[in-house]
């Protein structure tokens, strides 16, 4: 210390500081105090909200992209973990990220006829290429949806090895039984021609 006192002026303003710090810590503002002279202050609740409001508005613009959102972690081994599945995707499906895993993964929900294309979609993911594919899921209430699927690395440079999977998914239910009942309409049509053309 210099052993100066301080002035007036200077004395008013730590106790004006003080007092909005007081002031702060009372509404609940203010998380940390920082410093000796004029302190800091780290408003965390605002941070907080801040965050909040961005990921919110993440979500938002990706429900409107797209109808699922989830991430992987790539294992050592090269095994797939669900770190988190957006929230549409639990009431579109009925299973929670938990009751997933319970079930053995996210291959347990995949229709069976369509794992093996599932697993090399996985695979292809996993040893660092975009993908995208087209599969049938069950639901809790064993209804098939179809989903296309659209899954994109996250290489780490000093591991050299794929370490995420970010995906969107879209279900496509409704486009595959339109085209399903346009393809069923075109049959029709060419058997009722061939038939007409017979009794010509």
């Amino acid at each position: 210390m210099s052993g100066r006192k301080p002035t007036y002026e200077e004395l008013e303003a730590r106790l004006a500081r003080a007092e909005e710090t007081l002031a702060a810590i009372r509404r609940g503002e203010v998380d940390l105090l920082l410093g000796e002279k004029g302190p800091l202050l780290i408003r965390a609740l605002e941070m907080e909200k801040a965050l909040e409001e961005s990921e919110e508005r993440f979500r938002s613009i990706c429900q409107v992209v797209t109808d699922y959102i989830y991430s992987f972690r790539v294992q050592e081994d090269g095994s797939l973990k669900g770190e988190w599945v957006s929230e549409s995707f639990e009431k579109a499906f009925g299973f929670t990220k938990e009751e997933i895993d319970e079930r053995g993964g996210w291959q347990s929900m995949v229709y069976p006829e369509d794992l093996p294309a599932m697993l090399e979609h996985a695979r292809k993911v996993a040893s660092g290429q975009v993908d995208i594919i087209e599969t049938r899921f069950v639901t809790r209430s064993g209804e098939i949806r179809w989903i296309r699927d659209h899954a994109i690395p996250a290489w780490d440079k000093e591991r050299t090895r794929v370490v995420r999977i970010y995906g969107a998914a879209r279900d496509i239910t409704d486009e595959k039984r339109a085209l399903e009942a346009v393809d069923r309409s075109r049959r029709d049509l060419e058997v009722v021609l061939e038939t007409a053309e017979a009794l010509i």
